[in-house]
């Protein structure tokens, strides 16, 4: 049922939170940080200048692409600049526009007011003293410069940045650093959210930056005060050169506009929201989200002059979608379940900002066909903003029926006449085939439906290479931000995930991201990469609620659409904005955590091993998160619980925490490196008929190659791999999977990998340990024996474990497993002993182990 078009219900708006202390100083942080992302997209001379003429969220007159001269790249820059900057800078803002106080830096500075002209001339000044009165020779870790014209054009380059908005000196540092000049930078980022520093530092849930340039040991800030009526913007950033209007709406004076095909487009318009019998539009100014109503699917995004972005030729609602798979108790195959709302709702509405609600309400007439959740979805879109924000509550209610839930996530199915370039990471990047390559007769299905083989693709360039959803898989620690690029227009649309909260499995967690069709997911929760382990179940009528995202769906364009990188540059730049804007201010949900509801846990991780190292070891690289209480790894496979509750404001510092790993003895021997991953061991070159061309000569990827499980019994035909202490090497005597062999008779037989290592001497009554870490299973069973095969019974077992499909689904790791056996000293002998290594199942080509780590310890004193 649909409102009345208009105002939002009084009673279904709550009104955005009032600033608080931690939103200012996000708001700030933001901004600082902001203007070393552009620095970091800057390069020597006219590189620096080619990639600044990039156009982003304004369309341009189909007759206009063409490199843009200077006063169209002011033109551009300054909306880029209003936009990002006003968006940013508004959520330290209540509507009734209260000053915020001043953000405090690391130590007083000594306070230099930049004007326009004036601190531009004083910042060349500094600049160009600094750049000529250093050696040429490089910092070790940087690039250099030797030709003083090179150091001029980075000095220029940054001038060029300060001039049009985009920051003076701490742009310049951040030039003169990557060029390899001599300065003092105190800049640093305290305490990442769970990250942990060289010192074992760590944080989580908070980030603060802190920042300080100084050339010469003449330190430059730059305040900014403007009034006007009753708004009030104080601005405190390294050398920050921005106009008042360039922040609030009330100061903006009169819209800048651009023709194009779709008519006028203004990005300071405000956010109005249409409401029909069937659709509900949203437009800002730069795009138009249209939703079906009251189902809440995406049927249309209309931006760039583009009419749609979706596939127009896809149903409804197979466009842009929620959707679940689902399980009643006992039945192992899940139901995919398109999630439609059955009513609507404006949650808020003013020139600011739309946020709209489509809900669907389970009952008990209901049992069996739908899964038993009330889904709330949520969409919303900002004043200002290329994008649009989307989150999802669900909540299982006491009493209601079990279940078990497989999967949920978003899914935006784009235009295949467009989009043909895909893109994930730096190195992650390609044109890619389309839908209608992947089924007879132009593809051959593989060993299974995901995997085909181009035979006759479109783009004949395409032939004979191999296109399966799971070769772009990603870990959700590096699974930030992906999408597709349009050459015609030049148009980007991206997913962007700002946090990891609200994913299950943590940082190593592997999902789907993009892949043909043009598809683009954001996965919530999946069982993918680690079975049934991570599907929740829902038993004797529990409560549970969940907030998944928001995320964020970004729309960029540029003048040029010959180089993708300029579209994708800019999407990682948003993406950056985005997690340093984490946890939203602007997502109005009572069940989403705002920053004054959250706490922060801090202190320093240490780790011990006396046979290591006499002193206490800095965790550096480690992560740390916050889990329920469990047994040891439990994290892992905790998939219900997304957060911890704290009282308001709560910081708790925890002081040195002290981590002791597993540990008997000494190390006899170790093979590999314990980081819950297989890709240190040998991974083999793809059968060339069978190849993802994006992943050759890509050492750090070559395990997404389709079919190397079967690489091992061409490599070991007649017998199975031995693997000798102090003669092999793991990263090419070890295979990084123990996978069946395949017969003549198209069977699979079971392998046998053997370990034999020497022993001066056995100490006798006595125990070692042999630890065995996995990093995959797939309906496995390790069985171990030492120096004895033939037994009748192991000497240890794991059972049947495992369902992650790592092997068939190209990844390095699925879930972890850690196994400590106790190993007899009667059991070993003087001399060479041999350690049989057996996976024993063997129905099916993809059942099969990855090792992480192996180490035998002595006994403790020996």
């Amino acid at each position: 049922m649909a409102p009345t078009a208009g105002k939002s219900d009084p009673a279904m708006a709550p009104t955005p939170a009032a600033p608080n202390k931690r939103d200012e100083k996000r708001a700030s942080d933001v901004a600082r940080k902001k203007l070393e992302i552009v620095a970091a997209l800057c390069k020597i001379g006219s590189g620096a200048r080619r990639r600044s003429r990039r156009r982003v969220d304004r369309p341009a007159p189909a007759a206009a692409r063409v490199s843009p001269t200077l006063d169209q790249l002011r033109e551009e820059m300054e909306l880029y600049r209003r936009r990002k900057v006003e968006l940013q800078w508004r959520e330290a803002f209540s509507r009734d526009a209260k000053m915020p106080r001043e953000p405090r830096l690391k130590e007083p500075m000594h306070q230099v007011p930049l004007s326009t002209e004036d601190g531009l001339a004083a910042m060349m000044t500094q600049l160009t003293t600094s750049a000529g009165g250093v050696s040429s020779a490089p910092s070790p870790d940087q690039p250099g410069l030797g030709e003083s014209s090179e150091k001029m054009e980075y000095v220029e380059t940054a001038a060029l940045l300060a001039e049009l908005g985009a920051g003076s000196d701490i742009v310049a540092v951040k030039l003169l650093h990557d060029a390899g000049l001599d300065y003092d930078n105190d800049s640093s980022v305290m305490l990442a959210q769970f990250s942990v520093d060289d010192e074992g530092m760590f944080t989580v849930n908070r980030s603060p930056f802190v920042a300080s340039a100084t050339f010469k040991g003449n330190t430059t800030t730059a305040d900014h005060m403007h009034q006007c009526d009753a708004h009030y913007c104080y601005l405190s950033a390294v050398g920050m050169q921005l106009l008042c209007k360039s922040l609030l709406p009330c100061c903006m004076g009169p819209p800048t506009t651009a023709s194009s095909p779709a008519g006028t487009v203004d990005a300071t318009d405000g956010v109005t929201v249409k409401v029909s019998n069937r659709y509900v539009e949203i437009k800002n100014g730069i795009f138009e989200l249209t939703l079906s109503n009251p189902d809440g699917i995406v049927t249309g995004v209309r931006y760039n002059g583009v009419d749609n972005l979706m596939e127009i030729l896809n149903k409804e609602d197979n466009r842009g979608y929620w959707d679940i798979v689902w399980n009643p108790p006992g039945e192992r195959t899940g139901i995919f379940d398109v999630i439609k709302g059955t009513e609507f709702r404006i949650i808020y509405h003013d020139e600011n900002q739309v946020e709209v609600s489509f809900t669907r309400t389970w009952n008990p007439s209901l049992e069996g066909k739908v899964v038993p959740l009330n889904i709330d979805k949520r969409f919303i879109v900002l004043r200002g903003s290329s994008g649009f924000y989307t989150y999802g509550i669900y909540e299982h209610k006491e009493g209601w029926p079990d279940f078990g839930l497989g999967e949920t996530r978003v899914a935006f199915k784009l235009r295949k006449d467009k989009f043909h370039y895909m893109a994930l990471a730096d190195n992650r990047q390609r044109i890619m085939p389309m839908p209608d390559d992947r089924l007879p007769p132009r593809g051959q299905q593989l060993a299974y439906p995901e995997a085909v083989l181009l035979v006759d693709p479109i783009n004949p360039d395409l032939r004979g290479e191999v296109d399966d959803k799971y070769q772009y898989s990603c870990e959700d620690q590096y699974n930030n931000v992906h999408g597709w690029i349009s050459f015609d227009p030049p148009i980007g649309f991206w997913q962007i995930t700002p946090s990891d909260e609200f994913r299950t499995g943590g940082p190593l967690k592997q999902n789907l991201t993009s892949h043909v069709g043009p598809t683009m997911l954001a996965m919530f929760l999946s069982a993918h990469y680690a079975g049934d382990d991570l599907s929740p179940k829902f038993t004797n009528g529990e409560y549970w609620k969940k907030v998944h995202g928001p995320v964020f769906m970004y729309l960029n364009s540029s003048w040029d659409g010959s180089d993708p990188t300029m579209l994708w540059e800019d999407a990682k730049v948003q993406m950056t904005i985005e997690k340093e804007s984490w946890p939203y201010s602007f997502a109005l949900s009572e069940d989403f955590q705002k920053t004054e509801q959250r706490g922060c846990v801090s202190g320093r991780l240490l780790v011990r091993d006396r046979y290591l190292d006499d002193q206490e070891l800095y965790a550096s690289g480690a992560y740390v998160g916050l889990a329920l209480p469990g047994e040891a790894g439990s994290w892992q496979r905790e998939c219900k619980v997304f957060s911890i509750a704290w009282y308001l404001g709560d910081d708790i510092y925890l002081g040195d925490l002290v981590y002791e790993p597993p540990r008997d003895g000494p190390t006899m021997w170790e093979i590999g490196v314990p980081d819950r991953s297989a890709a240190e061991f040998y991974v083999p070159d793809p059968n060339p008929n069978y190849i993802n061309r994006l992943y050759i000569n890509h050492p750090d990827d070559r395990f997404r190659q389709y079919g190397l499980w079967e690489r091992y019994a061409e490599l070991y035909p007649d017998s199975d791999l031995v693997y000798t202490i102090g003669q092999s090497n793991y990263s090419t005597d070890w295979f990084y999977a123990q996978v069946n062999r395949r017969t003549d008779q198209n069977t699979y037989q079971p392998t046998t990998w053997q370990i034999k290592f020497n022993l001066d001497s056995v100490t006798p009554n006595s125990t070692y340990k042999f630890r065995v870490a996995l990093a995959s299973s797939a309906l496995a069973e390790l069985q171990v024996f030492f120096n004895d095969q033939n037994k009748s019974v192991p000497h240890f077992s794991t059972g049947l474990i495992g369902r992650d499909n790592a092997i068939a689904r190209h990844g390095i790791h699925g879930l972890y497993w850690l196994f400590n056996i106790d190993v007899n000293g009667a059991w070993l002998v003087q001399g060479v002993n041999t350690i049989y290594l057996k996976q024993a199942r063997s129905q099916s080509p993809f059942q099969g182990l990855m090792y992480d780590y192996l180490r035998l310890e002595g006994p403790c004193g020996c």
